[in-house]
């Protein structure tokens, strides 16, 4: 299956430390390892990403400073040539460009939701345009065909902004990066540290 990736977020750069990046090249990984074809349609990419990604995974960056309609009509076509039977999008703030391309093409369209992001940026940054981010995400949640919501409270949210199908879809660790250390350290099953930073919308 042929599974488009695309995360519109400047904020999140494929090659980055930031957990959202991480995350982003291991659900990539992941639906790789599933026997999937992926293609990463990231804003931002740093030198040397490509390595961290399986060999049935590209890359192709979008522009940054795109519009939306211009997103949207761009995507329509990277998707087209990739042949995607699916596109998947980590939910990013102020656009729907996802949501128009995929409904173009007739294909599924699942949005994977980490927080409520109006809401978390008007709250602890500072949120542009508030009422085009409301009504994009509306627009995003309702055409999704099915939303992943990292957790319960997530999932009851994305029911609330228009969401039809919507599943808990939790973060994750993959036990094979720890296993070689567990086999040399004597456990019986590994100990697990969180090593990050907790910000406030945490």
């Amino acid at each position: 299956m042929r599974i488009a990736y695309l995360c519109a977020d400047r904020g999140i750069t494929l090659g980055g430390s930031k957990g959202a990046a991480v995350h982003m090249a291991s659900i990539v990984t992941a639906l790789a390892r599933c026997g999937a074809e992926v293609l990463l349609l990231p804003r931002r990419v740093v030198g040397g990403a490509h390595r961290d990604l399986p060999r049935d995974a590209s890359v192709d960056p979008l522009p940054e400073a795109a519009t939306d309609a211009a997103l949207a009509d761009l995507l329509e076509e990277r998707l087209s040539e990739f042949g995607a039977e699916a596109l998947y999008e980590r939910f990013s703030l102020h656009t729907a460009a996802g949501a128009a391309a995929a409904g173009r093409l007739g294909i599924p369209y699942l949005v994977e939701l980490n927080a409520p992001l109006p809401e978390e940026a008007a709250r602890y940054r500072f949120l542009e345009r508030p009422g085009e981010a409301d009504r994009l995400e509306r627009e995003v949640l309702s055409s999704a065909d099915s939303v992943l919501a990292v957790s319960g409270p997530l999932a009851r949210y994305a029911r609330e902004r228009g969401a039809r199908h919507v599943e808990v879809f939790p973060n994750a660790v993959d036990p094979a990066l720890f296993r070689a250390y567990s086999n040399h350290s004597g456990l019986r099953e590994p100990n697990c540290v969180f090593l990050g930073a907790l910000r406030p919308w945490h």
